[in-house]
């Protein structure tokens, strides 16, 4: 009997590399993405530099350098004097590369700032270029609508007052007889403050304005307001020149600032049609109306008790 001898296919197993070739394929893959992004920085840093380099030699072409300054606007103010405040501020350059003086970086709000700054006459100033070369200044100035002196009629200490109450300018050896004089304590440097609050300066401000025609209404139609003295109270003490009357021709209508207009120019009317007060006008010069109590009017001729 014979026996037969079978073989059983044995599967071989593939033989793994050695640890160290398996380091060594890591390591070159590593070194390859290293050199990858060895290059892909430097070329980044190669374009940054020449882009910073172009925006460079862009920023200092002549062409987008301001190279003229018109002042426009000024009637008090001197133009010649801003325009060395803005060539001043044009000069120089930013971190000693992009000049101040490209109309595009140029320091606008801190040139506008330093205008403001050269004359309380200065309201605002609006900066415009054109062409690219030409820096056009407009100028807006404030306008004088009283003189404001100290809370004395000999005060020497005056100042022009715009119609917001801002003190923007002393006013030294003016005539007082320029413009509607207020008397009134002021702050130790008066510029560039405003001594009273909007409330209290809106209602002054309405009270001059008003009072030509509350006079009118009560029959004093040769009477001319020169000043009014204002107190720390507000109480009004309006100087009034009576020219039709005797005297001194000077006396003061006093009232308070909260008073209604239309109250006193009803008490007025009421006492200049009074046959009792005219027949002491005729006699002497009068001193003062006092409507600071109500329904009560005090009045005083000068001479008179």
């Amino acid at each position: 009997m014979s026996v037969k001898k079978s073989s059983v296919p044995i599967n071989k197993v593939a033989p793994r590399p050695a640890v160290h070739a398996r380091d060594d394929l890591r390591r070159q893959k590593l070194a390859e993405r290293k050199r990858h992004k060895s290059v892909r920085v430097k070329v980044f840093i190669i374009v940054v530099v020449f882009v910073l380099l172009l925006g460079v030699f862009a920023m200092r072409h002549s062409s987008l350098q301001i190279t003229e300054i018109k002042v426009v606007g000024t009637k008090v103010t001197s133009a010649e004097e801003i325009k060395q405040v803005v060539e001043k501020k044009l000069q120089g350059s930013y971190f000693f590369i992009f000049p101040k003086n490209n109309f595009l970086i140029y320091p606008k709000e801190e040139i506008r700032r330093d205008i403001m700054q050269t004359s309380g006459y200065i309201a605002y100033a609006d900066l415009k270029v054109k062409n690219f070369k030409t820096l056009e200044i407009n100028i807006s100035e404030r306008k004088a609508k009283y003189i404001w002196c100290g809370d004395t009629a000999s005060s020497s200490d005056c100042y022009f007052a715009d119609k917001t109450g801002l003190i923007f300018s002393a006013a030294p050896g003016l005539s007082k007889n320029v413009m509607f004089v207020i008397y009134s304590p002021l702050p130790v440097k008066p510029e560039g403050t405003k001594p009273f609050s909007a409330t209290n300066f809106a209602r002054l401000d309405g009270a001059v304005s008003a009072l030509p025609n509350i006079l009118n209404f009560a029959g004093l139609t040769d009477a001319d307001i020169d000043a009014v003295r204002v107190s720390n109270d507000q109480d009004y003490f309006f100087i009034i020149q009576d020219i039709a009357g005797r005297g001194s021709k000077e006396w003061e209508l006093r009232f308070k600032a909260e008073t209604k207009l239309s109250a006193i120019s009803s008490y007025l009317k009421a006492l200049w049609q009074s046959a009792e007060f005219q027949a002491e006008r005729s006699s002497g010069a009068l001193d003062y109306v006092d409507l600071r109590f109500g329904k009560k009017i005090y009045y005083k001729f000068e001479g008179l008790e």
